[in-house]
């Protein structure tokens, strides 16, 4: 398979991931129900040594795993240090035979969710993954952490007190309109390269910059969490800013004009976490507060976390 990079590969990855564990769900569903086979007659002849209602029980009647019931009498039973060993042997088979039918259970609840799964189409798809890291966003904005699975860790919001020793923030929405606002002029506009040139050549260089930046109060990150695996240092969460075309040429004045300042609105928008985040901290002077993860409002590269972390 080939390492996802788009949507389409995503929803490739999902679809033969489903089918091979489809597979492999068969197999062992057959194999249980193999070694299940012919066992039941053997233990209603063992029932009445154990004193109890077993062969009443839903479960033994319909021979299925319901609610776990007859499994909890049987553990009960197992565990009496008044029965002997032929007994006991007797009592591990019963729990094993219907430990084995639990499983069966399992599997089949999983079959019909994988089979759904494999119905989608990409549309659907990715409608269903929108909806569910529309929700993750949401959570992050209102204080929360996100857990990830396999050892990979969880991110969170972390205000950071902004310090001499961190560069300026480029402040992309008054840069571009700069910039746009200098060339309608016809200034020659400054270019990295172009000054390095005339300097290494001992040249005037008259590139205007049309770079605008800004000394905030504080900037947030998302950093990558107690991860535990190899060379974990190095990982970082890579955030995706996007802005789809419904929101093309839109500022962020206008959106949070559109959406009232409800920051419950705002979660709903299809944009970045970025600009959520930035929207939110406009809309309520106070959610700060929430992203507060240590007492000097330092940055996770400068200290450890503290596990004040409102997962």
């Amino acid at each position: 398979m080939e390492k996802p990079i788009s949507t389409k590969q995503y929803f490739s990855s999902m679809q033969f991931a489903f089918k091979m564990a489809l597979q492999t769900m068969f197999v062992e569903k057959d194999k249980l129900e193999t070694e299940c086979k012919g066992k039941r007659d053997k233990f209603i002849e063992w029932l009445p040594q154990f004193k109890t209602n077993l062969i009443d029980y839903p479960e033994f009647v319909e021979d299925r795993y319901i609610n776990g019931r007859i499994l909890a009498t049987l553990g009960i039973l197992y565990r009496d240090e008044n029965i002997d060993n032929e007994t006991r042997v007797k009592l591990l088979e019963i729990i094993n035979y219907f430990k084995a039918k639990k499983r069966i259970a399992e599997i089949d609840r999983c079959k019909v969710s994988y089979q759904k799964c494999l119905k989608l189409n990409h549309k659907q798809y990715l409608h269903i993954i929108k909806t569910f890291y529309t929700k993750v966003q949401e959570y992050l904005l209102q204080g929360y952490g996100y857990v990830y699975d396999n050892r990979i860790g969880w991110i969170c919001f972390n205000r950071n007190l902004y310090r001499q020793r961190e560069s300026n923030v480029l402040d992309y929405a008054k840069t571009k309109a700069n910039k746009k606002r200098l060339i309608e002029q016809g200034v020659h506009l400054w270019n990295k390269a172009e000054e390095d040139w005339a300097k290494a050549n001992g040249l005037p260089y008259n590139g205007v910059d049309y770079r605008i930046f800004r000394k905030p109060e504080a900037i947030y990150e998302l950093p990558l969490l107690d991860c535990t695996l190899p060379n974990a240092y190095i990982l970082k969460f890579k955030k995706v800013n996007y802005r789809p075309a419904q929101y093309a040429g839109i500022t962020n004045e206008q959106l949070l004009k559109q959406t009232g300042g409800d920051v419950n609105e705002i979660y709903k928008l299809n944009i970045d976490l970025k600009t959520k985040l930035s929207l939110c901290l406009e809309a309520d002077k106070l959610l700060y507060t929430k992203f507060i993860r240590n007492e000097n409002q330092e940055s996770v590269k400068h200290r450890t976390p503290s596990s004040k972390s409102r997962q």
